[in-house]
């Protein structure tokens, strides 16, 4: 079946990144093994495709004296989500892969005890995310209107970033791989889409400082099959 071939390919996915990392089973590993064997017990029966694109504001975290960001900034995001659950259920797994192309506004201090003197740059993050969600729907699954509610996990692959020769690395090396939680809402009119949804940063965002980035998105699409 098409959606126990997708959930082994994010779980074999999620298996390269742990070994390129060196790291043990975590939870987020669980989460996808325990979402295969529901798809592989005959869970997964029925078979949704959510197409989306949106906007989206981002704001990074951080505890370094000398590096700080300035408020939140817009970027846009597009993806896939798949909804894979029994027929007539409320309940349903949902893994997904979207882009997301995100700014950020940064400050270094060049001198800690002059603040004045410091470095102003904005950087712009390209991100692949995978999240792995679980999900129901509020008003059931019947009728042209379905409100929905998911959460779960969220895997990001930083895919390219811009640099600037004037920030230090420590302001400019993004870790390749991060995990998050992420929770939010939609509503299904037929075939149209809305979602709103927010998204905590759990690792940290530097190679070498602790930081963190969370987003909120605001996404149109639309799904096949639709509601009716």
């Amino acid at each position: 079946m098409l959606a126990t071939q997708v959930l082994k390919y994010l779980c074999v996915v999620e298996y390269v990144q742990l070994r390129a990392v060196n790291k043990r089973i975590t939870l987020r590993t669980l989460f996808c093994m325990a979402a295969l064997v529901l798809a592989t017990s005959g869970y997964a029966q029925k078979l949704k495709v959510h197409l989306q694109g949106g906007i989206h504001a981002s704001q990074v975290n951080t505890d370094n004296d000398s590096i700080s960001t300035v408020g939140m900034l817009g970027g846009y995001n597009l993806g896939m989500d798949l909804r894979v659950g029994a027929s007539g259920s409320w309940i349903y797994f949902q893994p997904g892969a979207h882009f997301y192309q995100a700014r950020m506004r940064v400050n270094e201090l060049n001198d800690l005890t002059d603040l004045s003197n410091y470095t102003d740059a904005e950087l712009q993050v390209s991100q692949l995310k995978v999240p792995l969600n679980f999900g129901f729907y509020v008003t059931g699954t019947d009728g042209l209107l379905r409100v929905r509610a998911s959460a779960g996990l969220v895997t990001s692959v930083v895919l390219d970033q811009s640099d600037d020769l004037r920030l230090s690395k420590a302001a400019t090396e993004f870790s390749t791989f991060g995990v998050g939680v992420n929770a939010g809402l939609g509503i299904d009119f037929t075939v149209l889409t809305l979602d709103l949804r927010y998204e905590h940063g759990s690792t940290r965002m530097y190679q070498g400082g602790n930081a963190n980035m969370n987003f909120i998105s605001l996404t149109a699409g639309f799904v096949i099959p639709p509601s009716l």
